[in-house]
Parts: structure tokens; sequence; C-alpha cells
């Protein structure tokens, strides 16, 4: 926006006697800054619109997708193959499996009572459509119990005898895909010369959702391997088997038992996120939980990160994971999960809003008491202080925001008790606007690059309907050098009708519904010096003039 007069002094520059007020870049709102201090082309009011082209343009209206049928209000939502919707009335996160050609789509999320894992032959069949109809247990429980030992057989040469142990461990499927999980009990020491058996009492199952499938046992290898405590496979056994018969030959074990420290995760944990080295994590209280890699169902207990204050969110941030807690965030950083570092980011900015906390790639952004804070590596800074005071953010009440992340920009919704809206924030330029769409959950779609959010009681698309939302723009106060009486207005946009309002001395003076660019005459009969314009309409505008005089229009 330009202001010309050759008249006062300032940032007015020479240019005739008449004044002139020109805009032909837009900018978002700045709640810092006082009304007449704004810069040139800044916003008090931006509403349903976006500015990244310079012009004034609407969002398109959402388009309606679908309307999920658990009762209740949506808080969480994932699309799954492309074209079910998960969808929770709790806060959980689901997570896609690191597995590769996961055709089954074996999906894990926390948030719906104790971590779950569920896919298509189970999540979306068998009637109804409260997707996910059904998910089993995350994590294999060890036996309790350890199994039972009788040798079989006459001794026939006790000097080939060896002294063995046996656990047992049970496995369970989601798929294709078999977790093991901890080993039992060791059972008792028996000596067994080659001619004899071992006859073995398994323990049976617990109660639970799980699919068990299997039960393997394993014994420890030939005692002239001195100090040996590895344990070979020597069979496995239908889960419902309570006996098993060891005749096995020495030779002909098979590989060693892996899964001893393959813990289920806690069950309160939350935030589940998937690391680019295959493994999986969560919060749960002050500890950072990891699974083994490529073993979603195993979380070794002796890998977990204890923090100093409690966790309220984990999520990636490069290839480090963020996480973020009452007090200062941490970065976990590694790409291995026996290995990882834990670094401390000094800056005291807690996460007050674990649903608004979002991956942007490069970094997180998640709302704190003072702002929105971007945090990576590298990276730490409240990315909104320019904009906003704390006053000013409090007003969005952050403790509320539900984030999300896209076409590079993060998209915030909230509930002051008063107020249900959202707020557009975009990183690289600061162009800060609001939007009048609450959300109760949101999607982020990356093959489509669609936003889903769940508005009422429907899924919809944002920005993707036929037609456009009505918009609001007022621009800055601007003081000119002396009391003016400004007589006509001219507006660019791409279609018409365009409301047009002028505001002098802070009292509406005229509206106007533009139907072209020809100029028009403004009413007489006051002056003011202190003048505000606002735009409103579905038609994007791409610059304006106002002056004193019509002939001033040719200047412009």
């Amino acid at each position: 926006m330009e202001i010309w007069s050759e008249r006062g002094s300032g940032n007015f520059t020479g240019f005739g006697e008449e004044v002139i007020i020109k805009t032909d870049v837009f900018k978002g709102r700045l709640p810092r800054i006082e009304p007449h201090l704004l810069p040139e082309n800044g916003a008090q009011v931006a509403d349903n619109l976006t500015v990244e082209s310079g012009a004034i343009r609407p969002f398109n209206v959402p388009l309606f997708n679908a309307t999920p049928t658990k009762v209740g209000t949506k808080l969480s939502l994932h699309r799954f193959g492309g074209a079910y919707w998960f969808h929770w009335i709790t806060d959980v996160n689901a997570v896609r499996g690191p597995i590769a050609d996961n055709a089954a789509e074996v999906t894990y999320f926390t948030g719906d009572g104790a971590p779950k894992v569920t896919d298509s032959s189970i999540a979306v069949q068998g009637g109804g459509t409260n997707y996910p109809n059904a998910a089993y247990l995350l994590g294999v429980p060890a036996p309790t119990s350890a199994p039972g030992t009788s040798v079989q057989g006459a001794s026939v040469d006790p000097t080939q005898a060896e002294d063995r142990v046996y656990v047992v461990t049970f496995v369970a499927q989601i798929g294709s895909i078999e977790m093991e999980g901890p080993p039992s009990p060791v059972s008792g020491a028996v000596t067994v010369e080659p001619s004899q058996t071992v006859a073995l009492a398994l323990p049976g199952i617990p109660a639970g959702a799980y699919n068990f499938t299997k039960k393997r046992i394993y014994r420890t290898a030939y005692a002239g391997a001195a100090g040996s405590t590895e344990y070979k496979l020597v069979g496995e056994a239908l889960a419902a088997s309570l006996t098993f018969t060891d005749n096995v030959a020495g030779v002909s074990l098979g590989g060693t038992l892996q899964s001893t420290e393959w813990d289920a995760p806690p069950a309160s944990m939350h935030s589940l996120g998937l690391h680019p080295g295959g493994f999986m994590f969560g919060a749960d209280g002050m500890d950072l939980c990891v699974s083994v890699a490529y073993q979603p169902h195993a979380w070794p207990a002796s890998w977990r990160h204890k923090l100093d204050y409690p966790i309220v969110v984990a999520v990636m941030a490069g290839n480090s994971i963020l996480v973020t807690t009452t007090g200062k965030p941490y970065l976990i950083v590694g790409t291995s999960p026996d290995t990882l570092d834990k670094e401390p980011i000094e800056i005291n900015q807690a996460c007050v809003s674990k649903r608004g906390m979002v991956n942007v790639g490069y970094a997180a952004v998640y709302p704190s008491p003072d702002g929105l804070m971007m945090v990576g590596p590298g990276i730490a800074k409240n990315a909104t202080e320019a904009l906003m005071r704390r006053e000013d953010w409090q007003a969005y009440k952050p403790s509320t925001i539900l984030g999300a992340w896209h076409d590079g920009k993060y998209f915030g919704f909230y509930d002051t008790g008063t107020v249900q809206a959202g707020f557009i924030f975009d990183p690289a330029t600061e162009d800060f606007t609001d939007i009048d769409v609450y959300a109760t959950a949101v999607f982020t779609e990356k093959i489509t690059d669609t936003l889903f959010l769940q508005v009422g009681n429907d899924i919809v698309a944002w920005n993707s309907g036929a037609t456009k939302q009505a918009m609001t723009w007022r621009g800055k106060v601007n003081q000119l050098p002396y009391p003016a009486n400004m007589g006509a207005a001219q507006v660019f946009a791409d279609g018409y009708p365009v409301t047009f309002k002028l505001y002098a001395d802070g009292v509406l003076r005229h509206t106007e519904e533009v139907v072209g660019r020809a100029a028009f005459r403004l009413p007489g009969g006051y002056l003011a010096d202190r003048y505000e314009v606002e735009f409103s309409g579905v038609n994007a505008i791409t610059s304006f003039s106002l002056v004193e005089s019509a002939q001033e229009l040719k200047r412009t």
C-alpha cells in the first residue's frame, strides 16, 4: 500500500497535492502491531483467504467426503485403504507399519485403550462401519509359568548325557506378519542322553485380544559350550497345544532365541510414531519408548529414555524425534533404536496441546504459552513472535489447538469456549490469516495432497468444493498528513461484484457493491485523517486505489 502527497512528512513522498492510497500486494494479519503502524499492505482482518500470490483470494468451500458413524465428537481420523475412515472419539495416533509391501495395510495405533494393531482382514470386515471394526492388542505377553519337563526312555550311556533347560514363547499373527513374544520362566534342569526324549508340559495361552497361532520351544545348547546362555529353537506347536515331545538332536536345533527383551509396549503409551530407521516410538509418563527395528510389537524396557518432565507428545522432526514435555523439549537422535542419544533443547517452552504439535519435515511446530514454536535439528524459535504478543496468542486458547500441516502451512483449530474457528500460518512468509472453519479431527493424505477435516458430523476435504468461501480483508489505519475527503476509489478484481467499505476516523462512511473496474465516487461533506478500506465477497482482488479526486486515478 502506498500513500502519496506532497504535503506533510514522514513516509509520504511528493507526488502532487492530492492524497492517493494504493495497494497491489496484500499481506495477512499482524496482531502485534497497532493498526496505524501496520506495514502499508498489512491487514487488521484477513478471514477465509490466502495472500500467498500477493492478491486476496478466497478459499473454496470444503467438499463433503463422508459421515463417520461412531456416536460422539470425532477426535481422530485415519484414512485406510484409500476408501475407509478409521475414526475415534478419543485422541488416537495411527501409523501404517514399517513392513515393505504391506498389502494388508497393517496399522498400529495408540490412544484407544492399550496399543493395538489391525489390518484389512479384520478392520473393515465383519459388518458395520465403525472402523476399525476389530483390532488385536499390540505386543505378545510372555508365558507366566515355566514349561514342565519329564525325561522319557531308559538310560543307555550316561557319559553322553547333557544338561538342558527349556523356555517357551508365544507367537501371534497379524496378516502375514508373525510376532514373537519374550520367553517364559526357565524350566527345571534335566539331564538327557541321546537315546532319550523330553516330554514338555506347555503353558496355556492367556486371555485377551491376541491372535495366538503358535508356541515356540527353545532349549539351551549342548553343555560343552562352556558358559553358553543361548537358547536354540527345538520346534513349534499349535497355540492350543499343551504338550510337546523333544526328540531333536543337538545338531538339528534351529536358530537362536531373539525375543528375550521383546516386551509389550506400556498399556498407557501414546504419541505413536514411525522413525525412518524402521522402528516405532511412543511416550509413557516421562519415558520415550522405542521398538525393535521392523518389529513394531517388541518394545524393550531397557531401551527407554527417561526425561526430566512428563512427556506431552513426540513426533519426527527431520531425522530426529522431537519430544515435548511440560518443561523443555528434547531431541532424540540416532538411527538405531538401541543406540539413541538424548539432547535437551535449552528453551523453556512447554507444549500446551498434544494435538497441536505437527511434523513439518525439517522441524516440528507446537503451541507453547507464548506462540507457535518451531523446533528441530539446528532450529528452536518462536515462529509467531514477530506477529503477536503473548496476550494476542492466548486469545486463541492454545491449550485447545488442533494442528495440521498442509501445503507448507500450519493449520490451527481452537475453541475459546465462545468461539470455535481456525487460523493458517505460513512460516516462510509469516502471513497469518483466520478461517471460520472449525475441525475436531484432521488427516493429511499425502498421495493426493489433501487435508481432510472432521467438521461437525462430516469429513470434508479442505479447499476442494466448487464454490468460494466468503472472505473479508480489512487493511491498516492509514494516517494522512492532513484531514481530507477521499472522493473516489477503484478496485481491480478477477471477478465482480466485490463489496467495498470505507471507514473514516473509525466511522463507516460508505459501502459500495463494485461491479467492474471503473472508478466510483465516494460521499463528501466530511474531513478525516484516518482511513481504512475493507473488502468482502467471493472474488479475488488484485489491487485498489483510494484518492481525493477521480483525476488522481490516472496517476496510479
